[in-house]
């Protein structure tokens, strides 16, 4: 049995054919072979097959899909999972999120300073400042890779 590894699944088949065999065809995704393109094969390449054998080859589908999840708007967000308090919120954002499918979330207090304070002024503790999505604060709600980074900022205290 000649080496098919590597190969395309219509080589393997085609070589299957002329050479009286049966060819039969699993796929599974591989991050380091192309799709379409043989893995592996059983019986191994160099065995002795009778006529009307069956080769059983492994085919690459290609890398396998990102997973997805859905993230609302961060004004959805704000208007919805913003409660009464910073752990209020965190609990109920990360749960959200983590529903949702998302793994890499995290929640933060806003760094205050004198330039900044004004924009913080009689919103209350709890509430969401932001929401950054790998990265970007001004995302498009919609379907991300459940390992993409969600920061959401969350006020810790009253600012008057």
């Amino acid at each position: 049995m000649a080496n098919q590894v590597g190969q395309s699944k219509d080589s393997a088949n085609s070589y299957c054919t002329n050479n009286g065999l049966k060819a039969a065809f699993n796929e599974t995704y591989s991050s380091t072979v192309a799709a379409g393109t043989i893995i592996s094969m059983s019986p191994a390449a160099g065995s002795q097959v009778d006529k009307n054998s069956t080769v059983t080859f492994t085919v690459s589908k290609g890398a396998e899909p990102a997973k997805t999840a859905k993230i609302l708007s961060s004004n959805t967000i704000i208007q919805f999972y913003s409660k009464n308090s910073y752990e209020e919120t965190e609990t109920a954002v990360k749960k959200y999120l983590s529903d949702a499918g998302f793994t890499n979330v995290s929640c933060v207090k806003p760094t205050i300073t004198d330039e900044n304070k004004n924009k913080f002024y009689n919103l209350n503790k709890g509430v969401v400042v932001s929401v950054s999505v790998g990265g970007n604060t001004d995302y498009t709600a919609g379907e991300y890779p459940v390992n993409t980074a969600i920061v959401v900022t969350i006020l810790d205290k009253e600012i008057n």
